[in-house]
């Protein structure tokens, strides 16, 4: 793992570059899936199906709220489905196991109390555009995994209806497919950079998107042009690593344009949502480390929040404890948030 430079001394920000496949849900989060299952199918409930694994030492109750919550950050949910040791323990009526079950089902009911939370809109300074399916699954969904996991936010865009998609209010759009896009849709991801955005493309499209002046690219690997009032960034070889594609998307949007920063962090995987409509704003922190063997790593005193937008009050939800206004922090020309101790979830109810 390296962190990238820049936080200040004794700290460190959450924004890791990790390899490796997705791992059991107990393990990576599988809210990425949840959120590409609501760009395919907007306006329908999502349902998460899959079994606790099967291992010697069954999930504990940390683990349990993890799979709920890791589903319900992203206004999904978890079809509960217990390991057999819980299942027999539960009908035997055992106390260690009546109280993980009543963990589940507080855990629930906490999402069930804040149901309008369901309706924010997950945002961030890039659209990831592509069709997520047949030649582009892989390369496409993975990305959208260790993006999520480098605590890039992002918009999904569905390459089918990338023509009438929304892309104001970005930094930012990748192209993920190395399969060009149809005349009638190359319109779409021009008028972005045109009207000042960057956009990212492979080396296989990159003639249908012509720069005009080049400029120095601080990311090795692209060709960076001026267009019209933004830029385009053309890959000048394959893109064969989405590790490697999530790093250089990041790099490459700048992380001065992070809605939001997680300093002493690293087991959290943060989702960033704004109301509908407003400009309340939503900070869901999901703590893997709390069910995982590690657990200590999920405790920090020290973690802290920052994030630029213009707001009036910050409230700290977490699943056991009372909401809690939180007092700003200044730090040089930011304002931060330093969060108590939570072990599993906690969310930022931020007010404009």
């Amino acid at each position: 793992m390296y962190p990238y430079a820049g936080p200040p001394p004794g700290r460190t920000q959450s924004w890791f570059r990790f390899s490796g496949p997705t791992g059991a849900p107990w393990i990576d989060s599988n809210s990425w899936v949840a959120r590409l299952a609501a760009a395919h199918a907007p306006g329908k409930q999502i349902w998460l199906a899959f079994e606790p694994p099967q291992e010697e030492q069954s999930p504990n109750e940390a683990a349990y709220k993890v799979a709920v919550v890791d589903a319900a950050a992203v206004g999904a949910w978890w079809i509960l489905s217990l390991d057999e040791k819980l299942s027999q323990a539960l009908a035997a009526g055992n106390a260690e196991a009546a109280k993980t079950w009543r963990g589940i089902l507080d855990t629930v009911a906490f999402f069930e109390t804040h149901s309008a939370w369901r309706g924010y809109v997950h945002q961030g300074p890039l659209a990831i555009i592509s069709t997520f399916a047949g030649d582009n699954e892989f390369m496409g969904t993975e990305l959208l995994n260790l993006a999520a996991r480098g605590n890039l936010q992002y918009r999904i865009v569905d390459r089918l209806h990338v023509a009438s998609a929304d892309l104001t209010g970005l930094r930012a759009a990748l192209w993920v497919d190395s399969d060009p896009p149809a005349a009638d849709v190359v319109a779409k991801p021009a008028g972005f950079a045109r009207r000042g955005g960057l956009l990212i493309v492979p080396h296989t499209v990159a003639r249908l998107f012509k720069g005009e002046g080049a400029l120095d690219c601080a990311v090795p690997g692209y060709d960076l042009r001026t267009f019209g009032k933004g830029t385009v960034a053309a890959a000048t070889r394959d893109w064969a690593d989405p590790y490697f594609l999530a790093a250089d998307a990041h790099d490459l949007v700048s992380r001065r344009y992070d809605p939001i920063r997680i300093f002493n962090g690293p087991s959290y995987w943060t989702h960033y949502s704004v109301a509908p409509g407003g400009n309340d704003r939503l900070i869901q922190l999901v703590s893997f480390a709390g069910g995982s063997r590690f657990p200590r790593m999920g405790r920090s005193n020290d973690v802290t929040v920052r994030f630029p937008a213009r707001h009036s009050s910050v409230t700290l939800h977490r699943l056991d404890s009372s909401p809690e206004a939180l007092r700003p922090v200044k730090d040089g020309d930011h304002i931060e948030y330093q969060l108590p101790q939570f072990a599993v979830y906690a969310a930022l109810e931020v007010k404009a």
